[in-house]
């Protein structure tokens, strides 16, 4: 008999499980399998890679205590399906590429111990840089642990619309920034910020189900609570289905249970937002995708990730604002501001509902662009990440450009990454890529000057 009182071998043959990967100390570390539900345990001889439920995931050919990547701002104890897909999404892709990912739920995170533990960090920043909210000086907080350690930061899949200077400031500490639109990029680059854009990671999302056209019309909820109201009781007057993004929250066994007390309340209430906002939630994502997509005939979409989802499936939608530039943004760079809806009008509906052919040829453009963003994105990062420091007698050249103390640096002259390292005052140098004009030039400068120069008159500090 366990301590809860029953007997769990007998429990675990009821239970449909739901398998987590880890390590297990003992006399050697094992690989373990554990069930959230009934607390059974197996080790794992075999490849893991087919049990990507939360932990790190090994891969076959990776090495199980190798290049293990810690991902900050981890979004799935909100209970979303769109921030759900995105941290699901990056755990699969960089596990895919021969990373470990160990979310920050998964235990305590200690900034101050990074470089000994880890060999990169990954924060997701969205909704988090603007109107200098908490998540966003966390994130700062991460950004100086990176630099002052010298640990590689990837701050990923974020909006920018954040004033505060020390935030700003913090960011520089960044290796690689990737805003999700045009317009987050070039706001940043007012403060001097380096950033590529590569847009929302729900994009990537593995979706069965495409659009099988209907004549149902949906109305999903918002993230602010007076739009969402006033969405459900439009919904009700005019007949149409409400429909919200939220889940079931992970990593939160207090949340989950008045989640689920609420829902059931929920449907006793249809009428009252108030009580009924989460009686329309579904707790598979596969259950969810097949609601929106099959039967449709449009989707007003009020939050960015069902956006996101409409064009991942094909979904004609007409889309509202949020609290950010973030879906006008997006539709911008797909070049679908047309479907933007500035008021919330069952006229206005009808008119605006058909999905032209320009339309689509549009949204395809737009996946193919996102998606190969994307695969570059995580590319650079695993290739960043796998490449080793470098020792003290490894040889540096003139114009090639490393990652020294989690920022991308030109070597100034040719010599050992100790004279490296002793010239910019640096402790950690990693291989990056040549740039191949700049190489050519700085070899050829390099030949008739001291081989080490200044930081300030090489110009890299």
């Amino acid at each position: 008999m366990s301590r809860r009182g029953f007997d769990t071998a007998r429990s675990s043959r009821r239970c449909r499980h739901d398998w987590v990967i880890s390590e297990r100390e003992g006399p050697r570390t094992e690989v373990v399998r554990r069930c959230r539900k009934c607390a059974r345990h197996e080790r794992l001889e075999e490849d893991c890679s087919g049990w990507s439920t939360g932990f790190w995931v090994p891969v076959a050919g990776s090495n199980i205590t190798g290049k293990q990547v810690l991902l900050l701002q981890d979004s799935r104890r909100l209970g979303h399906h769109g921030s759900s897909a995105v941290i699901q999404n990056i755990i699969r892709e960089l596990s895919e590429r021969g990373c470990s990912v160990l979310s920050h739920h998964e235990q305590p995170v200690g900034l101050q111990q990074l470089s000994s533990q880890y060999s990169a960090v990954v924060v997701n920043g969205e909704v988090s840089l603007h109107s200098g909210q908490p998540a966003a000086r966390a994130i700062a907080e991460a950004a100086r642990a990176c630099q002052a350690q010298g640990v590689p930061g990837y701050l990923i899949n974020t909006v920018f619309d954040e004033t505060d200077r020390d935030i700003v400031e913090a960011l520089h500490g960044f290796t690689r920034i990737y805003a999700r639109e045009t317009v987050s990029r070039e706001r940043m680059a007012v403060f001097g910020l380096q950033a590529e854009v590569c847009p929302d990671l729900s994009l990537c999302t593995p979706i069965t189900p495409a659009w099988a056209p209907g004549g149902r019309v949906v109305v999903t909820d918002s993230t602010m609570s007076r739009i969402s109201a006033a969405l459900h009781a439009f919904a009700r007057e005019n007949d149409l289905e409400f429909l919200t993004l939220r889940t079931m929250p992970e990593f939160a066994p207090g949340r989950r249970y008045l989640f689920s007390a609420r829902r059931r309340i929920g449907r006793w209430f249809p009428d009252s937002y108030r009580l009924s906002k989460y009686a329309s939630s579904i707790a598979n994502s596969s259950a969810f995708f097949r609601r929106m997509a099959l039967g449709t005939r449009l989707v007003v979409a009020a939050r960015f990730h069902s956006v996101c989802f409409c064009l991942k499936m094909g979904i004609p939608f007409l889309a509202l604002p949020s609290r950010t530039h973030k879906v006008e943004a997006m539709l911008k760079d797909a070049g679908l501001e047309h479907r933007l809806l500035h008021r919330l009008d069952a006229h206005v509906l009808a008119s605006k509902a058909v999905w032209s052919d320009d339309d689509e040829d549009k949204r395809l453009a737009y996946l193919r662009s996102a998606q190969s963003r994307i695969t570059a994105m995580f590319d650079a990062i695993a290739s960043e990440v796998r490449e080793p420091l470098l020792t003290d007698h490894y040889p540096v050249y003139a114009g090639y450009r490393y990652i020294a103390d989690g920022k991308a640096i030109v070597s100034p002259a040719t010599g050992t990454v100790a004279d490296l390292k002793s010239a910019l005052g640096l402790r950690r140098v990693m291989r990056f890529e040549i740039l191949p004009g700049e190489a050519l030039i700085a070899a050829a400068a390099s030949a008739s000057r001291p081989r080490w120069i200044s930081a300030k008159r090489a110009g890299v500090m």
